[in-house]
């Protein structure tokens, strides 16, 4: 009976992609873009597997936040006030309702930076999708990898409007980047940061195209969502937003006062940052709190295994001058790592893959190079900015290799897009484009 399920859902989410009208906008062909989204399901249904295959049941983010929604549909059905105490935080630590609160893996964290506990949204989502899936996990993973599909879409529609990229290299980026691919196509953080980015990407490039309170109400809207999901990517996002309103705004602005623009407003940027830890926020010794945990979490797992991904960092003190130090080395870690050499198990071969093709096209560029122009300026330093801040941040605090993998990619594209500015494309992709787009 599920399978009959699976496949109507996949036939009705088909269906919506060949009759949406904003879907349609992209470009892409409607039979195109069901292939893409049966990709993406299958590749999402090999996640699972592979998760089942190297991680126990009682061990792996998505049987842990699938399991959680299960277990609060069944309090649901069954102990309904025992479910709104859980939800709502009430009543919590009483005998009725903690005994069943006990059992929930993911629901509670023990630390909690910002409002609330991000891996809730996940598991909220899957105990909305649980009514339909009469627990089975793949029809789970295919909405979830329907939902990083819908902003992957998105994504397309902003770069494609942003740059002068040969679309066919635009659609391969945003769709089949190996690990870009993998990690947005289950039951994850990933589709929700993904599908968060990309309508707020979508809606700043309306915005700042035509200055309209509807497309600002987007996006302050999805930028809420994305801060909700993941608060260290969005936050690495912000002042590169910040960048490219600006520059669209100040469209005059040559290269050379933009980057003096950039310079002057970074180092703005780091002297607030410490100026904040008069007020006892100080970023510098949240990043150092994070290393700190990862370390232990990592010492806690080695008691029953070895942590086979564990890369050595620089311990980080909690002041401007200890991050600045440690930033080249982490940059390069997130950048270049894994290498072939430091392969572990099929999860690796995604991105050992990307990094040669980033060296690979970087070699190109050295003989094919292409300036950019003007109007595609504000794109390129948003890329820039975020890859560069994203990335310093996950490497300075994350000394675990798998786990660097998947907290990159909603950056990475943006590696990829920054690259392929610069490279110039003699072969002509009008044969390709006109089976992939509509004219």
């Amino acid at each position: 009976m599920s399978n009959l399920v699976l496949l109507f859902l996949f036939i009705l989410l088909s269906y919506f992609l060949s009759k949406s009208k904003w879907v349609k906008r992209s470009g892409i062909k409607t039979h195109i873009l069901i292939s893409l989204f049966a990709i993406k399901s299958l590749v999402g249904f090999a996640l699972v597997i592979l998760y089942s295959t190297y991680y126990s049941k009682d061990n792996s983010d998505i049987w842990l936040y699938f399991n959680d929604a299960l277990f609060l549909k069944d309090l649901f059905i069954n102990h309904r006030d025992v479910f709104w105490n859980i939800l709502f935080d009430h009543n919590i630590h009483s005998e009725s309702t903690y005994k069943y609160f006990s059992q929930l893996m993911y629901w509670d964290s023990p630390k909690v930076d910002f409002l609330l506990h991000e891996k809730r949204i996940v598991i909220l989502l899957n105990l909305l999708f649980s009514f339909i899936s009469f627990g089975n996990i793949y029809i789970n993973s295919m909405l979830m990898a329907f939902v990083g599909f819908m902003g992957q879409i998105a994504i397309f529609r902003f770069v494609k409007k942003q740059t002068q990229i040969e679309p066919f290299f635009v659609l391969l980026i945003s769709f089949l980047l190996p690990t870009f691919l993998l990690w947005s196509s289950s039951i994850l953080k990933e589709p929700l940061i993904i599908f968060s980015m990309g309508f707020l990407l979508f809606y700043l490039g309306k915005w700042t195209k035509k200055w309209k309170v509807k497309y600002l109400a987007g996006v302050i809207l999805f930028y809420t969502l994305a801060f909700f999901i993941k608060p260290y990517v969005v936050l690495s996002l912000t002042f590169p937003l910040f960048i490219f309103i600006l520059f669209k705004f100040k469209a005059s602005y040559t290269f050379k006062k933009q980057s003096v623009t950039v310079l002057i407003l970074t180092l703005v940027v780091f002297v607030s940052l410490s100026f904040l830890s008069v007020f006892n926020f100080n970023v510098f010794e949240k990043l150092a709190n994070k290393q700190a945990d990862f370390y232990k979490n990592i010492e806690q797992a080695e008691q029953i295994k070895e942590v086979g991904s564990k890369i050595e960092l620089d311990r980080l003190n909690p002041s401007f001058t200890s991050f600045l130090l440690n930033s080249p080395k982490a940059f390069s870690n997130v950048m270049f790592r894994p290498g072939i050499y430091e392969y572990k198990n099929l999860l690796y071969y995604p991105d050992i893959f990307q990094n040669l093709l980033i060296l690979l096209i970087g070699i190109l560029i050295m003989f094919k190079t292409q300036k950019p122009k003007p109007s595609e300026f504000p794109f390129l330093w948003l890329s820039l900015l975020f890859v560069f801040v994203l990335f310093i941040v996950i490497g300075i605090v994350t000394p675990v290799l798998g786990a660097i993998v998947r907290y990159k990619i909603p950056a990475l594209i943006f590696v990829f897009f920054f690259m392929l500015s610069f490279l110039k494309v003699s072969k002509d992709f009008s044969k390709i484009n006109g089976i992939l787009f509509k004219k």
